[in-house]
């Protein structure tokens, strides 16, 4: 059953397509994928719990799979774990062996969709309104991703507001963009008391390849019933986007591609195998027609990767690294530990020595199954000319910083083996379309290795990258060596020696300052999400850049705290907590109020302090709209709406995995029901709570199917 709104506004979306010259029905090819892969998806997400909610060592329950555990793919063939890796090895050697494997042997790697031979950044953001989608074609980023996962649940319309449907709004100006109703005319939209005026600049053979980013196989869609029950976001938006535009697209000289976020097992690699598998059936092209890249961004992912990409080896391109969610899913796999009391997560950056280790593995990864490593996010964004503060000063660190982590990860990618020479880390992610932005990104992507320019780097960033082995004393490039005797047998991989490096907690310290700037980042961005916004560039003070968030940030933020406060985790240098001070720059938490010795425990009642002087913030921020004459863009009447939820989640001995889901369901609720929701999430035994509504919001925070 598709909601009557939802049908009535998209009805070119739903209903009987022509594919491939077949005739083939949206709904019902929703309905039958979901009752085939519900209990699968549901299977899955028991197993995501039963390890989160685990109190063996973590070095047990998130060690190297057994080399005799099996894994199977779509055609019901099964392999060890021992197999998958020797296979692997002895595609990389050259070995002619009947477990001899690797990626796209079945239908070839599309041209535009190579991610070795199209170097340059990937460009992500939602494709509503209209105008993202047009300015995510002009980008000269040489790939786009129209965001359908974190940028714009479908379900979330946060109390008074009336938004659209930001996924079907989105799926539907692709579906008119690639039918060419957009090739000539402009789109006109209000902006700050002005109308402005958009279009499509470049030929359909210049845009960038777009690999559509579904849902996870986690998030569910209210308004798409099967049976009763939410269907899968990942079977709506896949099935949608093949639908109705796999004839469009081809007819491009292009293909249907996907990025697939957030997949921790070759279990749930399986999911996504079998429905893109039962789609090209159903359309009739050969299977691995429909190519795929693929996040790796869940720390649990690293210890069955090749296992994942041999499930996925039909149409598998490459996998991204990214330091949000990964560093996340690192902290919530010590969150039990106190021993493993991560140091500020501000710190950790992908040149520390363990994103190094990680970004490395995921390089060898793919080299030696036949693919290609991505790179990650950079996340500064630049101010606006106008900014009241002038913090526009501050836009050539920002596209330096772009420069620098773009220039990082493509030394990474240089390795040489026996002769041979691999530049492997040719793409790499970004949020921003702006030109200068991307201009600074894509250079260090697509120059030569001999063009490479090493001389903007500051000393520091020099000596950082000496340090990690990506260049000498002298400037010149260091590739990775790799030799055949640390790589002929899988127990010379996959040793103890490596998951130290991956999955080891990093040294460094836990500053009462970074708490705090912690506490900020999550409350500014929670505070956004109860107001519709999902991706915020806030004001990050330390770093006198805007900060671009999503739910990965205010996952990293929320876990850390989380840990401190279970652990009542020491505090490791004198510092001082903040009151807000009117600086150059705006409010920030700038002047000293406590001073807080190295030895302190963050106790709750240190919690409350940080709690407190954030309200004190909140309080002086607003007084400075009121007196430049800002009305501001959001709601204040939900700033002590996150703060009770941060008090309330972070005080709380229950861990939530998917921190900005309590957020979602508050949103929507009155002050009453709120309270309720809270008490149930926080407080309650599930048994006891006995409204339908409140035990529906309860199973969503904590994923019970």
């Amino acid at each position: 059953m598709i909601r009557e709104d939802l049908r009535r506004d998209f009805a070119s979306l739903f209903g009987k397509q022509s594919v491939n010259g077949r005739t083939i029905d949206v709904d019902e090819t929703i309905e039958t994928l979901t009752r085939e892969l519900r209990p699968a998806i549901a299977a899955a997400l028991n197993a995501r719990r039963e390890i989160l909610n685990s109190r063996a060592p973590v070095r047990e329950k998130y060690g190297w799979p057994k080399w005799d555990e099996s894994f199977e793919d779509a055609t019901g063939q099964r392999r060890t774990f021992r197999e998958i890796v020797q296979g692997m090895i002895d595609n990389f050697l050259g070995r002619d062996s009947k477990l001899r494997w690797r990626l796209n042997t079945e239908v070839p790697v599309p041209a535009d969709a190579n991610p070795l031979t199209n170097p340059g950044l990937e460009l992500t953001g939602p494709w509503h309104p209209l105008d993202m989608a047009f300015n995510a074609l002009n980008s000269p980023a040489p790939m786009n991703m129209p965001d359908f996962e974190d940028a714009s649940p479908s379900h979330f319309t946060p109390q008074g507001t009336h938004q659209p449907l930001g996924v079907f709004s989105a799926l539907k100006n692709a579906k008119e963009i690639f039918a060419g109703d957009w090739a000539k005319k402009s789109y006109d939209v209000p902006k700050k008391g002005k109308t402005r005026s958009y279009k499509i600049n470049k030929e359909p053979k210049q845009w960038p390849a777009r690999f559509a980013r579904p849902p996870s196989i986690h998030v569910r869609y209210e308004h798409v019933l099967v049976d009763g029950e939410p269907a899968p976001g990942i079977v709506v938006v896949a099935t949608i986007w093949t639908l109705n535009n796999f004839d469009a697209l081809r007819r491009a000289g292009t293909g249907t591609y996907f990025y697939i976020p957030k997949l921790q097992t070759p279990r749930e690699a399986l999911i996504v195998e079998k429905l893109l598998s039962r789609l090209e059936e159903m359309i009739g092209v050969p299977a691995g027609t429909l190519k795929i890249k693929m996040l790796y961004e869940e720390g649990n992912a690293g210890r069955t990767l090749p296992a994942i990409a041999w499930v996925l080896r039909r149409r598998l391109l490459g996998t991204n690294v990214g330091r949000w969610d990964y560093l996340g899913s690192i902290i919530e796999m010590w969150k039990d530990d106190p021993s493993g009391v991560f140091p500020d997560p501000q710190t950790i950056g992908m040149a520390s020595p363990n994103m190094i280790a990680y970004q490395r593995y995921n390089a060898l990864m793919m080299l030696m199954a036949g693919g290609a490593p991505i790179g990650g996010m950079a996340a500064v964004m630049i101010y606006q000319q106008n900014d009241p503060y002038g913090r526009s000063r501050y836009n050539d660190r920002a596209l330096h910083a772009m420069t620098v982590d773009k220039l990082r990860e493509r030394l990474l990618g240089l390795a040489s083996f026996e002769g041979k020479t691999f530049d492997l880390y040719r793409q790499s992610w970004v949020a921003s379309p702006e030109p200068a932005y991307v201009a600074a990104g894509n250079a260090p992507l697509q120059a030569n290795i001999d063009q490479l320019d090493l001389r903007g780097l500051t000393d520091a960033e020099r000596s950082v990258f000496q340090s990690r082995g990506l260049i000498d004393a002298n400037g010149k490039l260091t590739p990775r060596t790799l030799e055949r005797n640390q790589l002929d047998a899988p127990e010379k991989i996959f040793t103890p020696q490596l998951w130290d490096a991956i999955y080891g907690v990093p040294k460094g310290d836990i500053t009462i300052e970074h708490i705090q700037h912690a506490f900020y980042m999550a409350a500014n961005y929670g505070f956004q999400i109860l107001n519709g916004n999902f991706a915020a560039a806030i004001d990050d003070y330390e770093l006198k850049l805007r900060f671009m968030n999503d739910l990965a940030t205010y996952r990293i933020d929320v876990s850390w705290l989380w840990t401190l406060v279970q652990h009542q985790a020491a505090i490791t240098k004198d510092g001082y907590l903040k009151r807000p001070t009117l600086t150059e720059d705006g409010v920030e938490p700038a002047t000293n109020a406590e001073h807080i010795k190295a030895g302190t425990r963050f106790t709750r009642d240190l919690f409350e302090k940080v709690w407190q002087y954030h309200n004190e913030w909140t309080s002086a921020f607003f007084a400075e709209q009121d007196r430049r004459g800002e009305p501001g863009r959001f709601d204040r009447s939900k700033a002590p709406v996150i703060m009770d939820l941060l008090k309330r989640q972070l005080l709380s001995s229950r861990y939530i995995q998917h921190s900005a889901r309590v957020l979602f369901v508050i949103a929507e609720a009155n002050e009453k029901r709120r309270k309720e929701i809270l008490d149930a999430i926080f407080d309650q035994d599930r048994t006891q709570i006995r409204d339908r509504e409140v035990v529906k919001a309860y199973d969503y925070v904590y994923d019970i199917r």
